[in-house]
């Protein structure tokens, strides 16, 4: 038993729960992937996925199984931005 940052299911949420990908004002312009420690179930997923979706310009799709968020560019943003923004919730990003 691996406790969940901020679950209030303990980790035992239900994928029923799971949000859609935020919608684009632009085109895509880039992607990329980050690993993320820390997530054991869809209330976590969707807490990395609104913090990347809160940043203008970007889209997240959280794979919870993989531990990763691939994240979508309309236009370019720091890296920097994005780490703080998930680790701001309590998870870790890994190089």
């Amino acid at each position: 038993g691996v406790k969940c940052v901020g679950c209030p299911a303990g980790g035992n949420c239900s994928s029923k729960n799971k949000k859609k990908k935020k919608k684009l004002t632009g085109p895509v312009i880039a992607k990329k992937t980050m690993f993320i420690t820390g997530m054991h179930c869809e209330h976590c997923s969707n807490r990395v996925m609104e913090a990347v979706n809160s940043i203008p310009e970007l889209s997240a799709k959280v794979k919870l199984k993989q531990g990763l968020v691939i994240i979508s560019y309309a236009e370019p943003v720091e890296d920097n931005l994005i780490k703080e923004a998930i680790e701001r919730i309590g998870y870790k990003v890994v190089d």
